[in-house]
């Protein structure tokens, strides 16, 4: 029987219990590795202030946390960040971008660049490790 015939017959049988299949599931989360944009933490502290304005002066605010991040499904501690954040600037700040990063490999002609690629290989195929001391010590030699 599936999950959703065995709360119907649930349902059925003690028409006090209310349960349906969206109490069954837990929240959704959101992946570990990702950032929050300007539009998520916007709207973190748009259900930040609703819950505020919707509970009383005399309800915890650590209560109103634990709300918003059940909501949104994040942990309480990018609640407090996100509202941190905001009340030090009154904005968020956009996010930074590497797009002009200069990389080290474009510092160096092309011919050197071979050679210090053979010289790290060379240390592989010795079954050492390539250090950069030893780097050094190898291309200055």
């Amino acid at each position: 029987m599936s999950r959703r015939g065995l709360v119907a017959q649930t349902l059925q049988m003690n028409s006090w219990i209310v349960a349906t299949s969206q109490d069954l599931r837990p929240p959704r989360k959101m992946s570990k590795k990702s950032h929050f944009d300007m539009r998520l933490k916007e709207v973190i502290l748009n259900v930040y202030k609703y819950e505020t304005q919707k509970k009383s002066l005399t309800t915890a605010a650590d209560d109103i946390v634990e709300e918003v991040a059940l909501k949104i499904g994040i942990c309480k501690r990018s609640v407090y960040k996100v509202v941190r954040e905001y009340r030090a600037r009154h904005s968020f700040a956009a996010l930074l971008t590497n797009q002009n990063r200069k990389r080290c490999i474009h510092l160096v002609n092309h011919g050197n660049t071979s050679t210090i690629r053979r010289k790290v290989h060379q240390f592989f195929f010795r079954n050492e490790l390539p250090t950069i001391d030893n780097v050094l010590k190898e291309v200055n030699d």
